[in-house]
């Protein structure tokens, strides 16, 4: 029984990891897009 909990809380915690990732590249992608949109705005 104590395995399984342990078990769960594995999962969950790699579970958690993977959103943060997915939010980090997120964040990275529209960073980049939007020093390309500012780039463009002031050579303007």
């Amino acid at each position: 029984m104590a395995e399984e909990k342990r078990l769960a809380e594995e999962v969950a915690v790699v579970v958690e990891e993977e959103k943060l990732l997915d939010e980090k590249r997120l964040v990275e992608e529209i960073d980049s897009r939007s020093f390309t949109y500012g780039g463009r705005d002031e050579s303007e």
